[in-house]
Parts: C-alpha cells; structure tokens; sequence
C-alpha cells in the first residue's frame, strides 16, 4: 500500500489529474506543431547536406569496387568423340 500512497502524493503535486491532463495536451500541441514544421525544416536544412552526401557517396561506392577477371571461353565440345 505504500507504493500506492507514493503514486497519490506524486499525482497531487503534479496537480492532480486536471493538472496531468493539462500538461499533456500542451506536449501534445507542441508535438504536433513540429511535425507540421519538419517538412520545411527539413527542405532549408537538407538541401545543402544532401549534395555532400550524394557526391561522397558515389565516391566510397566506386572506390572499392574490384574489376572481375575475363575467364576464357572453353570451346564446346560437339557430340562425338575421336
């Protein structure tokens, strides 16, 4: 039961559940507010970054890259044997 009374006295100070209910509708409206802003932030921010990382992107994918050894072609065989 003590743990029970630690939940209650935690609820009070942090208002009550009017208080609670409060605070999270106002995290709730932050949130949703940065959402609606990321697709523009993301479109200021992004466009410088995105043409570095395309350029050494492109530059790490061909710098490691083997070349493959012609094989000979074996001249086939026909049907009968000498």
């Amino acid at each position: 039961m003590s743990n029970l009374s630690e939940w209650k006295q935690m609820l009070d100070r942090m208002g009550g559940i009017d208080g609670v209910l409060n605070t999270v509708g106002k995290i709730q409206k932050i949130f949703s507010t940065v959402q609606q802003m990321a697709p523009l932030l993301r479109l200021l921010i992004g466009k410088n970054n995105n043409v570095a990382t395309v350029e050494e992107s492109a530059e790490h994918r061909f710098a490691g890259r083997r070349k493959r050894k012609n094989r000979r072609k074996t001249a086939k065989r026909s049907g009968r044997r000498r």
